[in-house]
């Protein structure tokens, strides 16, 4: 399972996509399973609601075999609202 290190409050990653960093000082996934994104959302999502989004092709996600894997990154960007390719776009100005 890919790790990132968590350090202080920033939110960015270094050139290879791994590293972010965090108040707490924890390390934090790269990737999620869907349990560690509910656990993320605190609730404001029922687990069928996500399976539900996810099936629908809302949530940024890769299947291996059974298991479904989400990108943090991606997530946390579909959480604030923004499309990547809007969020790219956007940036890139």
């Amino acid at each position: 399972m890919l790790y990132t290190v968590s350090v202080s409050h920033c939110a960015r990653e270094n050139k290879t996509g791994v590293t972010k960093m965090n108040v707490q000082g924890r390390v934090e996934p790269a990737v999620l399973s869907v349990r560690q994104a509910l656990e993320l959302v605190q609730g404001a999502l029922s687990r069928a609601s996500l399976y539900a989004a996810i099936n629908r092709n809302e949530i940024p996600h890769r299947r291996v075999g059974r298991k479904v894997l989400i990108p943090r990154r991606r997530f946390l960007e579909w959480l604030e609202g923004a499309e990547p390719q809007e969020r790219q776009a956007t940036e890139a100005r």
